[in-house]
C-alpha cells in the first residue's frame, strides 16, 4: 500500500511538472510572438514517453511531424533531471515537412535547444537542414573552428565552448549582417556573416545530412529535451524570455570578477520589455543583499545604472536589482552578484613567473609596485610554502612605495633550481596586498656532448583560437624543465632546453594579404626570436611549410629570411636566406624548410606554388663546409615526411637524391605536416613526426622534447601536464651503411 502511495505520488508531481512546463511553454511561446517572431519548430520532450522515438510532434507551425526509422530511432529517457531525446550515432530524426520559406534564403532566423552533451567530440550536428553539399546550415557542438556553426562556405566557433555533463540553452541567431551564438542567455560569439540556407531540405534532428551520399553525418552523441526555431532573428532579453528567464541580467561588473576600485559604475540589462523601475540593493553583506527589508543600501531608479560611492579597495561587494513594473510590483527578484575590489598587488615580475632556463648570474629581481603602496617587503628562497607564508627571511623589508628593484644582489643562485618570491605591500588604511608567489628556475650546468631541445609545428596562426592554443603549448614548455621524464627513455629530468625548432605550417593562411600580417605579428609576439623576447623563454628556429604560401606570396617566407639577418648563433645561411644551420656542441642542425627538393619539379601537391627554394642545394653545401667530421650527428629538420599517408606531396626522385646527399652522414630527420607523433625509419634513418602546437579538435596541442648524449638520443611527446609516445635508441651510424646492433628500425 505505501508503495503504491508513493507511486501514485510521483506520478502526481510528473503531471504537475508538465502542466508547469507547459504553462511556462505557453507563456514564452507567447511572449516571443508578442514581439514578431512566428515559431516554426516546437519540439518539447516533457510529453514524450520512455523509449524509443520513432515520433516527435511538432507544436509550432511548420508541420505536423519529425520521424525516424525504428532501426535508428533516438531514445527518450529522464537526463540530469530533464526528460530528453538521447541520439548516439546512427540515429537521428528528420521534419515530415520541407524547411519552411522562412529560414532558407537568406531570411533571419533563430535556432534554440537545451542540450545536455556528455563528453567532447570532434563536432556533432544538433539540428540541421538544406543538405550537403554547399548551402548548408548545420548547428552543432565541437571545440574546432566550425564547432557551432557550418554551412559549407560559413563557419563559426564557440568563443567558450559549453562545458559537459551540464544542460545548456545554446541558440543561433542570424541576421541581415552577422549570426550571434547565445550560451546561457548570454552572448558568447557574434561572426559578420549573412546565412542563406538553400531550400528543400527537410530539417534533421541529431546529424547533417549528406544529399549525394544520402546519409546521414557528424551525429550528435547527446541529449536533447527542447528545439525551437523562429522566423526572427531575436534579441538575447527575447531568447532569455522564451527559455523562462525574466530577471535582469549582463551585470557590469561582471560577478565574481576582480576590479579596480576606482570609478565602478553599476550597469545591467532589464529583463524583460514592462520594467519601468529598478530596485537596487547595494552592500557589503551578501545575506543582506540577498533578503528584503533593511540592512542594505537600497535605492530606486529608472535607469539601469549605477554610480556607488565610498568604495574600497581589497573588498568584496554584493548587489542585487529587482525589476518593478508600472504600477511599483516587483516583477522579479534579481540574482545576487558580487564583485572584489583589487587592493593592488605587485606585479610584472622579472624574471617572469613560471619560466625555466633563467641565468644563474641573475643577481637582482624587479617588479611594479602596486598603486596603494605605503611600503613593501619582499620574500625569496626555495621553499615555497616558506615564501608563501612569510615565514622566510625577508630579502628586502619597508622598501619605499616608490621601489621597483631590490637594494641589494640576491644571494648566489644555484643552476637547475626553482626559486620561489613574493612583494608584500602595505597599503596603509586600506587592506594590504600579499601578493602573489611567483617562480623562476635557473638554467642547468651545462654538460659535454649533453643537447636538450623541443620540437613542434602546424602552428596555425589564424585558424580558429590556434593562437590561444599555442599560448598554452608555450607556457607548458617554458615551465617544463625539471619535470621528470617518462621511465621509458631513462627516467631523469628534462634539461633546460637550447632551442625550439618548428617545423613548419607556422601560420594556417600565409599568403592571404588581409589576415597574414596580423597572424605572423602574433605568432613573433608569443614565440620571439632569441628567447624572452616573447611569450617564450627560449631561442625560436622556425621553417615554412605548405599552408604558409607559396615563393613569392608568402608572409611567412619572407619574415624568416628577415629574422635569420639578425638571428643569433647561425653556422650558415643561404644564398637565398630561407634555409640555415646552426651547431650545438657535437650536433649540427639544419633547417630546410618546406622540404630538401631542388624546385618546383620535385613537388606533387601544388607544384608552382609550394617551392622549396634549393634546400637541397644548401645542404649539400652546408654538409660539404660545416660537417668535415663523418662522425659528428646531423638532425635536419623540414615539413613534409618521407613515408606514409602524408609523404606523398613530393617525388620518390626528388628522396631519392636527398638520400644521396646525406649518404655516409649521421643523420636523424625531424618533420611536421601530419599533426601526428611517432616514430619511424626511412631507408634505415631514424624518422620522427613532431606532433602539432595546436590540436582544435581536441583544444590542446604538444611538442616533442628531444635529448642527444655522446652515444644515444631520446624522444618523449609532451601532451599538456602528461606524456605520450617515446622513443630510445644509439645514435645512428651514417647513412647508407649497414645498421649496426640495437640501431633503431
Amino acid at each position: 500500500m505505501v508503495h503504491r502511495f508513493v507511486v501514485a505520488r510521483q506520478g502526481m508531481r510528473r503531471i504537475l511538472l508538465l502542466l508547469l512546463l507547459c504553462m511556462v511553454g505557453i507563456f514564452c511561446h507567447r511572449a516571443a510572438a508578442e514581439e514578431g517572431a512566428r515559431l516554426l519548430v516546437d519540439l518539447d520532450a516533457t510529453a514524450l514517453s520512455p523509449g524509443p522515438v520513432t515520433s516527435w510532434t511538432n507544436s509550432g507551425s511548420a508541420g505536423d511531424l519529425f520521424t525516424g526509422e525504428a532501426a535508428a530511432a533516438p531514445v527518450a529517457d529522464d537526463v540530469g533531471g530533464r526528460r530528453a531525446v538521447t541520439f548516439s550515432p546512427g540515429h537521428y530524426l528528420s521534419s515530415s515537412f520541407k524547411a519552411p520559406a522562412e529560414i532558407t534564403g537568406g531570411h533571419p532566423f533563430t535556432v534554440a535547444v537545451w542540450a545536455f552533451v556528455p563528453a567532447v567530440a570532434k563536432r556533432g550536428v544538433l539540428v540541421s537542414w538544406a543538405s550537403r553539399p554547399q548551402g548548408t546550415a548545420e548547428f552543432g557542438y565541437g571545440p574546432g573552428p566550425d564547432g557551432a556553426f557550418f554551412g559549407w562556405d560559413k563557419s563559426a566557433k564557440y568563443t567558450h565552448l559549453p562545458s559537459l555533463g551540464v544542460w545548456h540553452h545554446i541558440a543561433w541567431a542570424s541576421g541581415p549582417e552577422e549570426l550571434c551564438i547565445y550560451v546561457d542567455g548570454l552572448l558568447d560569439a557574434r561572426r559578420s556573416m549573412k546565412l542563406s540556407p538553400k531550400p528543400g531540405g527537410r530539417i534533421c534532428l541529431g546529424a547533417g545530412w549528406d544529399s549525394v551520399g544520402d546519409k546521414a553525418t557528424f551525429p550528435f552523441h547527446g541529449s536533447l529535451a527542447r528545439v525551437q526555431v523562429w522566423d526572427k532573428a531575436l534579441t538575447v532579453r527575447e531568447l532569455r524570455n522564451t527559455a523562462g528567464w525574466f530577471e535582469s541580467f549582463s551585470p557590469e561588473p561582471a560577478s565574481n570578477s576582480t576590479v579596480a576600485a576606482e570609478a565602478i559604475i553599476l550597469k545591467w540589462e532589464a529583463g524583460r520589455a514592462d520594467v519601468k523601475n529598478y530596485r537596487l540593493r547595494w552592500t557589503a553583506d551578501e545575506a543582506s543583499a540577498a533578503a528584503d527589508g533593511a540592512g542594505a543600501n537600497e535605492l530606486q531608479l529608472g535607469a539601469p545604472e549605477y554610480r556607488p560611492a565610498g568604495v574600497e579597495p581589497g573588498h568584496t561587494y554584493f548587489w542585487r536589482v529587482d525589476q518593478i513594473d508600472a504600477q511599483g510590483k516587483r516583477l522579479d527578484k534579481g540574482k545576487v552578484w558580487r564583485f572584489t575590489t583589487d587592493s593592488s598587488p605587485a606585479s610584472t615580475p622579472l624574471p617572469r613567473d613560471h619560466v625555466a632556463g633563467v641565468t644563474p648570474a641573475t643577481n637582482n629581481l624587479s617588479w611594479t609596485p602596486g598603486r596603494y603602496a605605503v611600503a613593501q617587503t619582499v620574500y625569496f628562497g626555495t621553499d615555497r610554502e616558506a615564501v608563501n607564508a612569510a615565514s622566510a627571511t625577508p630579502v628586502a623589508k619597508g622598501l619605499s612605495p616608490s621601489t621597483r628593484t631590490l637594494p641589494g644582489p640576491l644571494p648566489k643562485l644555484k643552476s637547475g633550481t626553482t626559486y620561489y618570491w613574493r612583494v608584500a605591500t602595505d597599503n596603509g588604511s586600506i587592506p594590504a596586498a600579499a601578493g602573489a608567489t611567483w617562480a623562476f628556475r635557473t638554467a642547468d650546468a651545462p654538460l659535454p656532448k649533453d643537447v636538450t631541445f623541443f620540437v613542434g609545428s602546424d602552428c596555425h596562426y589564424g585558424l580558429g583560437n590556434n593562437a590561444a592554443l599555442n599560448r598554452t603549448v608555450i607556457d607548458e614548455m617554458n615551465w617544463l624543465p625539471g619535470a621528470v621524464l617518462p621511465k621509458q627513455v631513462g627516467g631523469g629530468k628534462v634539461r633546460t632546453p637550447r632551442g625550439v625548432v618548428l617545423d613548419g605550417d607556422l601560420l594556417d593562411k600565409g599568403f592571404e594579404p588581409k589576415t597574414s600580417p596580423g597572424d605572423w605579428a602574433e605568432f613573433t609576439r608569443d614565440y620571439g626570436l632569441i628567447g624572452g623576447d616573447g611569450r617564450l623563454a627560449y631561442p625560436v628556429f622556425e621553417g615554412f611549410g605548405n599552408h604558409d604560401g607559396m615563393t613569392g606570396k608568402s608572409f611567412t617566407r619572407e619574415g624568416i629570411k628577415q629574422r635569420n639577418k639578425v638571428r643569433p648563433g647561425l653556422t650558415m645561411v643561404s644564398a637565398n636566406g630561407y634555409h640555415y644551420s646552426w651547431d650545438w656542441d657535437h650536433v649540427h642542425l639544419a633547417q630546410l624548410n618546406l622540404f630538401p627538393g631542388k624546385d618546383s619539379a620535385d613537388c606533387i601537391v601544388g607544384p608552382p606554388n609550394h617551392h622549396p627554394e634549393d634546400a637541397l642545394g644548401f645542404l649539400k653545401d652546408d654538409l660539404a663546409k660545416n660537417v668535415t667530421d663523418r662522425d659528428r650527428i646531423v638532425i635536419v629538420f623540414c615539413h613534409y615526411s618521407y613515408t606514409g599517408g602524408m609523404a606523398d606531396w613530393w617525388t620518390e626522385a626528388a628522396k631519392d637524391r636527398f638520400f644521396d646527399a646525406i649518404k655516409g652522414y649521421r643523420v636523424i630527420l625531424i618533420h611536421g605536416h601530419s599533426h601526428g607523433a611517432y616514430t619511424y625509419t626511412w631507408k634505415g634513418i631514424p624518422a620522427i613526426s613532431d606532433g602539432a602546437t595546436a590540436r582544435p579538435e581536441g583544444q590542446t596541442g604538444d611538442f616533442l622534447v628531444v635529448h642527444l648524449t655522446e652515444d644515444q638520443f631520446t624522444v618523449a611527446q609532451r601532451k599538456m601536464g602528461d606524456w605520450g609516445i617515446t622513443l630510445k635508441a644509439p645514435l645512428p651510424g651514417p647513412a647508407g651503411a649497414p645498421a649496426a646492433a640495437g640501431a633503431v628500425r
